[in-house]
């Protein structure tokens, strides 16, 4: 969207209200570096690429007040804003550095709007992390002993059937992220009693177990999968009564620094197949400045 000129105290904090990500230019008239840096600006601020970000431009003199607030001492600044709050300030014409935050703060919106469609809400979503779904890297992906789309497990076109097991009740999911992520939890979404071989009537079963494994450079083989006694994280899985969604809460501390994640998931009985809707991956974008505020339950 275009960068619009406030006038105004009010005017700039009508666009603060309006834009729950925004970058905010500093500028001066006669300044240099702000008039060599501004057609840069101009073409980002028109960049679909960056359609979740606003764009404002404040001259410091003109508008003397909204600077103050923000103690701008230098021309051109820029300060990028969340919900009101600063998160990043970048002083002078270093366009790198003002990619990156534009970068981040539009990946940050994506993962919010991904979280927003997510029909099972859990505490650590209200609690400010998101669905890293939108970060995973599906060149890399890999699904092991899958029937169906093994992909729309972690997007929102899941079909109608979901996915099963093939040959028998195992499956593994290998799901490398575009950033280096701090995950928090796995959300799986299962329904009892789906028929997936119309012919002889055959009915999957619900996961009954899930092992996950952080940085592998590749699957694990599922004789692998199954001797490990000791993963990063293992537990049963219990769906509760009238929920087809279950969360598996991992523990904080081994799943800090995540660029990848292999998930074994397995039923109760090894020769009827298992069934996976939907699988979520929650945490936080390691790019987040706000990783330290958040709540570290699972540890």
């Amino acid at each position: 969207m275009p960068v619009s000129d406030i006038s105004t105290p009010r005017e700039f904090d009508a666009a603060v209200a309006r834009h729950r990500f925004l970058m905010v230019n500093f500028t001066m008239a006669g300044c240099q570096p702000c008039a060599m840096v501004k057609p840069t600006i101009d073409s980002l601020s028109d960049s679909p690429k960056y359609s979740a970000v606003g764009f404002v431009r404040v001259d410091i003199n003109a508008n003397a007040p909204v600077a103050a607030r923000y103690a701008i001492a230098a021309a051109p600044s820029f300060v990028f804003l969340k919900s009101g709050q600063e998160v990043k300030r970048v002083t002078g014409g270093n366009l790198q550095a003002i990619v990156a935050e534009l970068d981040r703060l539009q990946a940050q919106a994506a993962l919010s709007g991904a979280s927003a469609k997510i029909e099972f809400k859990t505490d650590a979503l209200k609690q400010g992390y998101d669905s890293l779904n939108p970060l995973i890297d599906f060149q890399g992906f890999e699904a092991l002993n899958v029937q169906g789309s093994a992909k729309s497990v972690f997007k929102a076109n899941t079909p109608a059937k979901g996915v099963w097991s093939d040959a028998d009740s195992q499956l593994m999911f290998y799901v490398p992220l575009m950033n280096v992520s701090k995950v928090h939890s796995i959300l799986i979404k299962a329904r009892s009693g789906v028929v997936v071989d119309e012919t002889d009537g055959e009915t999957a079963q619900r996961p009954s177990r899930v092992k996950v494994w952080p940085n592998l450079p590749s699957p694990l083989s599922f004789d692998d999968a199954e001797s490990d006694h000791n993963p990063a994280h293992g537990q049963s899985i219990e769906f509760s009564d009238g929920s087809d969604w279950v969360e598996v809460k991992l523990k904080f501390v081994r799943f800090q620094k995540v660029q990848s994640l292999c998930v074994f998931l397995d039923g109760d009985d090894e020769d009827t197949p298992t069934l996976v809707d939907q699988i979520v991956v929650v945490g936080v974008s390691g790019d987040s400045t706000e990783v330290a505020k958040l709540p570290r339950d699972g540890q």
